[in-house]
């Protein structure tokens, strides 16, 4: 099995058995790609059983082997795990962080789903925060993203969390609105578990609004949905969901029917069982059993309790408040309710804490944000582009060419027209010429590397026919040029009596050795014999003309489109003896 079929394995499992099994085949496959697999599958499994400090172990583990790999699509999968992991650990400066760097991975790698399911990430983590205005920002932009890549399952998370924000915001009818629309758009892709858990959260708004009967036919349809899928943990989450709302509607036959399905199922979810003694609890209530009400709520938060599940805790706080309202129990009123306003309060200040510390690290993010743009900016003023990103993402750029096309040109006579202009007007004479010449590399994709006094240097890392055409062109555009200089400064005149600009132009093809020197004033360079004879062509050649090797001039053979090579002879060339040369002609 190769790396794109393990990939491909992990990506479609989802439940605990699923990733066991991957796991156990995965043992026995040998490869760093494949124990780095692995590692991500055991942290996704680690991840269902709430072992998040295990899931990053893993996680860590999968991210050192990625980067030594050199695989930036897997690291910026895995950051994306690792961010998602700190997230639900509650570290939400170290979320946003991690959830960044992905962010910007994928980014950089046009990998448009996963941008947008990072984004998806960093709004829920507002969400939680209360920071209802920047979650709804994320949530548009990773909607828009999906929307572009045409992600349907990708739209309806988007939709599904704008859902689940308007919820919280208790904007129902909003909530609601979402939610049909990620129904329709799971129906779309015939998405079974994406379908069940939009009818269950159009039910949950449904109960919301108090319109039962409506809530209680969205759960029966997402109930048999996940029995098709027979996924038990959810069959029991709905039906509780069921038994509760058929008690809102006075239907207690039909609730204890619920009920003894539920007893007679297997589950392991510790919120589940939870729901299920709290479900018993309230139908006793209804029926009058006061004090096996009770018990059963207090069985029930001493495992909420156990699980440290707070919001779950101030919720069974809350009906033993009413509870002991129903039974004049005023001592065990006051307690439960000063647990509840402690809870509530404890849960307001760590959504406050979470604010803060998320308005915190979106300063600390935007500032490195800033800086980061700006190294990039200085970069990419004295790198050619792609090797700018490459610096940028932390290479070390050290590269071998087997065939690279080295250009030289040299203005003619240039001490001569410095001589004649005044000396302010020589760099801008440089810089109007200069600039033009940027411009045709930029247009062949050719690659500037340095200037040398009135001297210009690009290599052709593409095709010696690319140089070829990029010289011409250059030629060309110096003769079309219309050399303007400071008013202030300088006469005209004096300028067009030095004649027009004249250049020589050198070409050599051969093997070549490239890389970025210095760090405060980073300079991209190539070196090689190549190099040293690209520049005896120049220095060999004629004005107005272009001096190619014959090493050069066969690499074009027959392929020269709109330009013909005329033999020149043979050539003194310093510390290479006599070479034989050509001249590159443009056609007219």
């Amino acid at each position: 099995m190769n790396a794109a079929e393990l990939r491909s394995r992990l990506n479609a499992v989802s439940s605990a058995k699923e990733y066991i099994d991957l796991i156990a085949e995965l043992d026995n496959v040998e490869g760093d790609d494949a124990y780095a697999i692995s590692c991500c599958a055991r942290a996704r499994l680690a991840t269902l059983d709430s072992q998040y400090s295990e899931s990053l172990e893993w996680y860590q583990r999968a991210l050192e082997t990625f980067e030594h790999l050199g695989l930036t699509a897997d690291v910026a999968k895995v950051l994306g795990g690792i961010g998602a992991t700190y997230s639900r650990l509650g570290d939400v400066s170290k979320a946003l962080e991690v959830l960044h760097r992905s962010y910007d991975l994928q980014e950089q790698l046009g990998d448009v789903v996963n941008s947008a399911t990072n984004l998806s990430n960093i709004g829920t983590i507002f969400c939680d925060a209360g920071d209802f205005p920047k979650a709804f920002e994320y949530f548009s932009k990773s909607l828009n993203l999906f929307e572009q890549s045409n992600s349907l399952a990708g739209m309806g998370l988007a939709t599904a969390n704008i859902g689940i924000m308007h919820a919280r915001m208790d904007n129902h009818a909003e909530s609601m609105q979402c939610f049909r629309r990620v129904h329709a758009m799971a129906l779309e892709i015939d998405d079974r578990e994406a379908i069940a858990h939009a009818l269950t959260s159009m039910g949950n708004s449904s109960v919301s609004s108090k319109e039962f009967e409506s809530a209680l036919e969205y759960f029966r349809e997402s109930l048999s949905i996940y029995q098709e899928l027979n996924d038990h943990e959810l069959i029991a989450h709905v039906l509780s969901n069921i038994g509760t709302t058929l008690v809102r509607l006075g239907r207690l036959a039909d609730a204890h029917d619920v009920l003894r399905q539920l007893d007679a199922m297997h589950y392991s979810r510790s919120s589940t069982t939870i729901d299920v003694r709290m479900l018993r609890s309230l139908i006793m209530l209804t029926e009058g059993d006061v004090l096996s009400s009770r018990t059963e709520l207090l069985d029930a938060l001493a495992s909420s309790e156990r699980f440290r599940l707070p919001s779950k805790t101030a919720e069974i706080h809350k009906q033993l408040c009413d509870l002991a309202l129903t039974a004049n129990d005023l001592a065990a009123y006051v307690f439960h309710n000063k647990e509840y306003m402690r809870i509530t309060e404890e849960t307001r200040g760590r959504e406050a804490t979470t604010r803060l510390a998320v308005m915190e690290a979106e300063r600390r993010l935007e500032h490195e944000r800033r800086e980061h743009e700006r190294h990039l900016a200085v970069l990419h003023s004295t790198l050619p582009q792609h090797i700018a990103s490459r610096v940028a993402n932390g290479e070390t750029v050290n590269d071998y060419y087997e065939c690279a096309s080295v250009i030289f040109l040299d203005i003619v006579d240039f001490t001569t027209i410095a001589d004649t202009i005044p000396s302010g007007d020589v760099v801008h004479l440089l810089h109007q010429v200069f600039g033009a010449l940027d411009a045709v590399c930029q247009l062949y994709d050719v690659a500037k590397i340095k200037t040398i006094g009135d001297s210009y240097m690009a290599v052709s890392f593409a095709s010696t026919e690319q140089a070829a055409l990029c010289a011409c062109a250059m030629i060309r555009a110096l003769k079309e040029l219309s050399i303007t200089l400071p008013p202030s400064t300088s006469n005209t005149a004096e300028l067009v009596g030095t004649g027009s600009i004249q250049v020589r132009i050198g070409i050599h093809c051969g093997p070549l050795t490239a890389g970025v020197i210095g760090s405060q004033r980073m300079q991209y360079d190539v070196w090689g014999d190549t190099v040293n004879i690209a520049s005896r062509m120049e220095s060999t050649g004629e004005p107005g003309h272009i001096h190619v090797s014959d090493v050069f001039a066969n690499s074009l053979h027959p392929n020269v489109q709109g330009m013909v090579l005329k033999e020149r002879g043979t050539v003194n060339v310093k510390g290479k003896g006599p070479m034989h040369t050509y001249w590159l002609i443009e056609r007219h």
